[in-house]
């Protein structure tokens, strides 16, 4: 391998690295992860393109990097709301929902997380 896939490969690792050490984060304040998790896919889509010159060796590599990155990426859970006085549900990763953000403004918070039927994977 020649210098500069020796320097993708140690900013690749580096930045599994960030994205590991932020395994305890909590989701309020997951940028880290969320940045760490970026740096390592723009190396992966480095590899990936045919003229990038990177060796088999250096691809292989990245590959194996960016298969640890997605295992330690966690999905938001998927949550879903139904609320009882239109009939509707709403399947939703996050409360940036615009259908839910309409219902905390109408019916106040604590009543649509009381709306909450499921939180899982």
């Amino acid at each position: 391998m020649d210098k500069l896939e020796n320097t993708i490969l140690a900013m690749a690792r580096s930045a599994l690295e960030e994205l590991q050490a932020t395994e305890g984060i909590s989701d309020s304040n997951r940028w880290p992860r969320v940045v760490a998790y970026g740096k390592v896919s723009a190396f992966v889509e480095l590899a990936s393109c045919e003229d990038s010159g990177l060796s088999q060796e250096a691809v292989d590599e990245l590959s194996r990097i960016e298969k640890l990155a997605s295992r330690s990426y966690r999905k938001k859970k998927l949550m879903v709301y139904h609320n009882p006085h239109t009939g509707e549900t709403i399947r939703t990763r996050g409360s940036n929902h615009a259908k839910l953000r309409d219902w905390k403004v109408v019916y106040g918070d604590a009543a649509v997380y009381s709306w909450l039927v499921k939180d899982s994977e």
